[in-house]
Parts: structure tokens; C-alpha cells; sequence
């Protein structure tokens, strides 16, 4: 993967804490974050705007051509008050439907949740989508979570010198939300939920077992169909994705797209010759995500066949 914005748009003094942010995944640690800020004596708020144009890069946009990067604050703090940053970006599938593309909030709060965070607040280059604000309105901070925004000042924004801040209520009033639907649940509320997930018959393979301890950890408060994901690359290194249900259903994230959105932060393309296996263990209710994930990985990669797995909730 070329990072084009670390050289072309990058400030020279910038460079070295940002390749530790492309070696590390797209995770800039708060002790970084810390030395950064007192260095340049920047606000972390500055810092998140400086990194948009890095997590744009990361983005897959073949069909659109808008490349959309965002950054997570994450809600853990080091003793100085310091958060991770967690860089996302959209993602576009080729030879699917539209409804399949990640983005870039999505992926960005991704990136938060299998770091085992949660969301303090989040920077974009423009406002987002109502599809990102129903998503992030799920999220543990939900009405109250602060969108970062690098734009000319706005009468609904709290704004400054680099950046206007609005409250996600703001821009989606009169939410629906998981109450609606009699769930008091948060999407990164809590990463383990007590949730146990077994087989009918034993299995014998550890990244299937991986796949469902990450399913154990998965958000699934309205169909219980939790789900994870391992995709194992060709140099065997693996990426583990959750499925995130949303009490509107449709900005909902498949186990696999969360496990592709976390391979690309780590600079793999979703080529061919790129995926060894692919792995899903879920909880199969009356919704399922084999088809929808079959269908996604036959766009990119004819030669390897989904491996699926039903658990049983204890």
C-alpha cells in the first residue's frame, strides 16, 4: 500500500510520528499522541484534524473516487490525559451492490472497538452521512458524542481556530435509538457481555476457535446472531472482525467487513492473492450472515471459499 498523503501533504517535522501511525496499524498510542502534542504544543483535537488526510489514504474508493478519511479519540486515557487515535477510511467493493461499502466513521470506530476502546470523539473532513450518524448514535456516547469538523465556523457549532465541534444530537435529532427497540445495550459499552458460544460437535482448528471468542465478543442485542471473523493473509497473519448490529438494521457490520476494514489499516490490499482463509463463526437466528459475506468475498477473491460455522448460545 502507497501512503501518497505522508509524502506529498505531510509537514516535514510530522513524518516520523506518522510512519509509527502506518507501522502500528493506523493506531497513534497516547504516549505519542502526548510527545507529539507537547512538541508541536497542539491540541489533541489539532492532532486528529492533522491525521485525516493520512487515514484518507487507506481509502478504497473505485467507484466513488471521494476518498473519506476520520479518526477516533479513544475514551482510555494515559496519565496525562492522553487517548489513542484510531484512523479509518471508506471502502468500496467492486461488482456489489452500493449498501456494501464501509465507511469511514464506521471503520475508524472499528478500529477503536478491536482495540478494546470505545469512542470519546471523532474527527472527519466533512459532516457525516445520516447512515454514520445512526451508527455512531449507537455507540456508548452516543447523543452526546462530539463530530470534529475542519470547516469555516457554524451557528450550531462550538468552533475555534482549526476545527468546529457538534454534538451528534445536533445532528440527529429526535434519534431512534436502542431504547426504541427495549434494549438498553451500547455498542462498546462492554466487550465481553458474558456471552458463550459453543459447537454441537468438537472442532479441532484454532483460528475457528479464535473466530468464536470473537464472536463472544460481538453486539448483537436485537437478533442475538453474534458473529466473528478471522481472515488469515498469505503471509499468515490474521485479522479478526466483530459484527455490529444497529437498532436500524441497515447501517449494521458484517463480522467480514469489520475484519477487512482492520486488514487494510494494516496496508493489505483485498486482492486475490492476498486471502488464504476465511473464517465465520455466528450464531445462526433467523438472520445469518453467510450469504451476505459469500457474496462479498466471491468479489474479491473467486479462489477461496468461505468457511462457516454455527454455534450454539449457552
Amino acid at each position: 500500500m502507497t501512503i501518497r498523503n505522508l509524502s506529498s501533504r505531510t509537514p516535514e517535522k510530522d513524518r516520523e510520528s506518522f510512519e509509527r501511525v502506518i507501522q502500528n496499524d493506523g493506531v497513534m498510542l497516547a504516549e505519542e499522541c502526548q510527545k507529539f502534542c507537547e512538541t508541536h504544543n497542539e491540541s489533541l483535537e489539532t492532532l486528529m484534524l492533522k491525521l485525516l488526510p493520512l487515514a484518507a489514504d487507506y481509502s478504497v474508493a473505485n467507484i466513488s473516487n471521494f476518498n473519506v478519511g476520520a479518526v477516533v479519540c479513544g475514551k482510555q486515557q494515559n496519565r496525562k490525559g492522553y487517548s489513542n487515535l484510531y484512523l479509518g477510511a471508506n471502502f468500496e467493493f467492486d461488482h456489489l451492490a452500493l449498501g456494501n461499502s464501509l465507511h469511514a466513521e464506521q471503520a475508524a470506530a472499528t478500529n477503536a472497538w478491536m482495540h478494546n476502546d470505545s469512542i470519546k470523539s471523532l474527527a472527519t473532513s466533512a459532516a457525516p452521512c445520516g447512515h454514520c450518524r445512526q451508527f455512531l448514535y449507537e455507540s456508548s456516547c452516543g447523543d452526546s458524542l462530539p463530530i470534529l469538523i475542519p470547516q469555516p465556523e457554524s451557528s450550531i457549532a462550538q468552533s475555534n481556530a482549526d476545527y468546529q465541534a457538534i454534538e451528534l444530537n445536533t445532528l440527529l435529532p429526535a434519534a431512534f435509538g436502542p431504547a426504541d427497540l427495549g434494549s438498553q445495550e451500547k455498542l462498546m459499552s462492554n466487550n465481553n457481555q458474558g456471552i458463550n458460544l459453543s459447537f454441537a460437535k468438537g472442532v479441532n482448528d484454532s483460528l475457528v476457535d479464535l473466530a468464536r471468542l470473537t464472536a463472544e465478543q460481538s453486539y448483537a442485542p436485537y437478533t442475538k446472531n453474534f458473529a466473528g471473523c478471522v481472515i488469515l493473509a498469505e503471509d499468515n497473519e490474521t485479522y479478526l472482525g466483530r459484527y455490529a448490529e444497529n437498532v436500524a438494521f441497515n447501517p449494521s457490520l458484517l463480522a467480514f467487513t469489520a475484519a477487512l476494514s482492520q486488514m487494510r489499516m494494516a496496508r493489505k490490499a483485498f486482492s486475490s492473492n492476498r486471502i488464504k482463509r476465511v473464517i465465520i463463526v455466528e450464531h445462526d437466528t433467523q438472520t445469518s450472515q453467510r450469504s451476505a459475506s459469500e457474496l462479498l468475498l466471491g468479489s474479491l477473491n473467486s479462489r477461496v471459499r468461505l468457511e462457516w460455522h454455527a454455534a450454539t448460545l449457552e
